[in-house]
């Protein structure tokens, strides 16, 4: 339930910047680390670094960097989207991303932990 709702929350912001790149400067606290579906945060890193260098962020722009099919995923989630660009939704997705990392960055420091102490034999 997690990731699903993290995908979803990662789908929509990038649907948003997609349809209005200026939002990338609300985005500046996210990092693509954060985001549980490798290829969005790729795409979400590539759309920083345009942003950064003053490129143009569209789904043509991707051509050469993307693959035929991450570029259909993207153009999907891009189709999903109402047309809308509203920044509460958009400072909404932040939340549920940067929280969902949160909470998996938790649970891998406890599961790191856990291994060590069971590989040691003690603790228990």
């Amino acid at each position: 339930y997690e990731n699903v709702r993290s995908a979803v929350a990662e789908e929509g912001l990038l649907g948003q910047i997609l349809l209005e790149p200026a939002l990338m400067d609300q985005a500046e606290s996210l990092k693509p680390e954060e985001f549980s579906v490798p290829l969005l945060g790729k795409v979400f890193r590539w759309m920083q670094e345009r942003w950064h260098e003053g490129l143009h962020i569209s789904i043509p722009a991707m051509e050469g960097t993307f693959q035929p099919e991450e570029i259909s995923h993207i153009t999907k989630i891009l189709q999903k989207m109402e047309g809308v660009v509203n920044e509460q939704a958009l400072r909404d997705y932040i939340a549920v991303i940067q929280s969902e990392a949160s909470k998996r960055g938790s649970k891998d420091l406890m599961e790191a932990l856990n291994r060590r102490r069971d590989k040691k034999g003690y603790g228990g």
